[in-house]
């Protein structure tokens, strides 16, 4: 399985929303399992999210998210039958546990919000007051 966790870069130009996308798209048709975390909301005009436009390549059913939640954590099972398995969050929302696809009867929970507050813990708490002011 590939984790990919998406930086604001990935979205920043046409260009670059593209070259990930046609990536992701090359990774599942290569019966890759994908897991996908984007904390980041679209960045330019006409931008659905990252998962309608993979999704897009295998169904015509790519769902984009709710205006009210526009980060995406997507984990995409690469079996005979491509499957999507899709959290839309918003800001502030506990991470959800995602599924770590190993093989096609094997998966993993990969728990994010206790991840990221075990690594919240870890920050200064000389930085944390600059990355979250009170």
């Amino acid at each position: 399985a590939i984790l990919e966790i998406i930086s604001p870069g990935n979205k920043s130009s046409s260009n670059e929303f593209r070259a990930f996308v046609d990536k992701a798209v090359h990774i599942l048709n290569s019966h890759i399992n994908l897991v996908l975390l984007d904390p980041f909301p679209p960045l330019l005009r006409g931008q659905d999210g990252l998962h309608p436009a993979i999704w897009s390549h295998f169904s015509d059913d790519a769902e984009t998210n709710p205006m009210d939640r526009p980060l995406t954590f997507a984990s995409y099972e690469s079996a005979e039958d491509l499957e999507a398995f899709v959290e839309p969050l918003a800001v502030g929302q506990t991470l959800p546990d995602m599924p770590v696809f190993l093989d096609n009867r094997t998966h993993l929970m990969l728990p994010l919000e206790m991840l990221y507050q075990r690594a919240w813990a870890e920050v200064p708490r000389r930085w944390q007051s600059v990355i979250a002011p009170a």
